[in-house]
């Protein structure tokens, strides 16, 4: 009988596709696209510049010289998107064989500052403890400097002229004064370019490193669980693991599973999931998707329990931004049970 059914089967099958073959001419026509990607205004190939085929949501990414492969159906449509870039999504003809696509950047608006992070946030000379901090003004930054034994600038303010932050404050003698600060990577350097006071030459130059011990911020949506990071310190790029420590302070059991979330807070404070990394983006564009396994570990009272992560689907490597660790966890009664979410922000050097 089995195999009676499955010749059935069969036999249904080819009398399928032999109807779907005889009804071509009413199916929309497939259409290879190639094409480049590019950026602009500079007209350059933009590397993992994300497709995506409006009809399936299935995404592609262009290659290191910016090319892309895609079969879709005439009357489909492309989204084409780049960090920076003001997307755009375009329509399949039939004849669209070869594509070259630009993408502009994003401008702000007249009422809108677009804040460089690279630069914001505190910095130290380990030599002899002169310390630069710099924040956000309106329209510009506020520059705060403290030189060992010399003296404190703490009314200077900058904007970003070719490439560097160009600032202007008043010296101990109450003389304007002016310098240029570059920021790459983890490091500040910062020269005075325009001085009357002695001590503080035109030319005089200091370097500066991002502070690395950031007090780590845990809380929690409900009282009596925390989360902490206890390797590495400081957390650098690239980041391999991130070993976690859960601390339960209620007087039942409390479980967590191995489902975790990165999420990166932006200039005006507000937080979003954190970028995705080109290799997961990759994986997507194959198809293939990250899954969790369905466990759960319990945390007793007044216990602790570590978990390790491997945060490799995200992007990690804004060192000046602030990040956060999300984790869920779940208390009785089962199996109606209830959850409630535990963070911890921490900043990569």
């Amino acid at each position: 009988m089995n195999r009676v059914y499955l010749t059935i089967i069969i036999l249904l099958s080819i009398l399928t596709v032999v109807g779907c073959k005889s009804q071509k001419t009413d199916a929309p026509d497939m259409v290879i696209i190639d094409g480049t990607v590019l950026d602009g205004q500079d007209k350059t190939p933009l590397r993992q510049a994300v497709i995506k085929r409006v009809s399936d949501c299935k995404t592609f990414l262009t290659d290191t010289l910016g090319n892309f492969h895609i079969e879709a159906q005439a009357g489909d449509s492309l989204n084409f998107s780049y960090v920076g870039t003001l997307s755009r999504t375009l329509p399949i003809v039939r004849h669209d064989s070869l594509l070259s696509v630009e993408l502009e950047p994003y401008m702000p608006g007249n009422d809108e500052y677009v804040y460089n992070i690279k630069y914001l946030g505190e910095f130290e000379n380990r030599d002899d403890g002169s310390t630069l901090v710099i924040s956000k003004a309106e329209n510009g930054y506020n520059v705060f400097i403290k030189l060992f034994r010399l003296t404190d600038i703490d009314n200077g303010f900058g904007e970003l002229k070719n490439g560097k932050l160009v600032f202007t404050g008043t010296d101990a003698s109450g003389n304007p004064i002016s310098g240029e600060i570059t920021a790459v990577g983890s490091t500040a350097k910062l020269v005075f370019t325009d001085s009357t006071w002695e001590y503080l030459p035109v030319g005089t130059t200091y370097s500066f490193e991002r502070e690395h011990d950031l007090t780590q911020k845990s809380y929690s949506t409900a009282d009596g669980m925390s989360m902490s990071i206890i390797s590495p310190k400081p957390i650098k790029s690239p980041i391999d693991s991130i070993i976690v420590e859960f601390a339960n302070n209620r007087n039942i059991d409390l479980t967590t599973g191995e489902w975790y979330r990165i999420d990166k807070q932006s200039l005006k404070g507000n937080w979003t999931k954190a970028p995705y990394s080109g290799k997961y983006l990759e994986l997507l564009a194959k198809g293939t998707e990250v899954c969790f396994n369905d466990i759960g570990y319990v945390v007793r009272p007044d216990g602790t329990f570590k978990m390790t992560i491997k945060p490799w689907i995200y992007d990690l490597s804004d060192k000046p931004a602030t990040y956060r660790l999300v984790k869920t966890f779940h208390y009785p009664p089962y199996p109606i049970q209830k959850s409630d979410t535990v963070y911890v922000e921490f900043q990569i050097r």
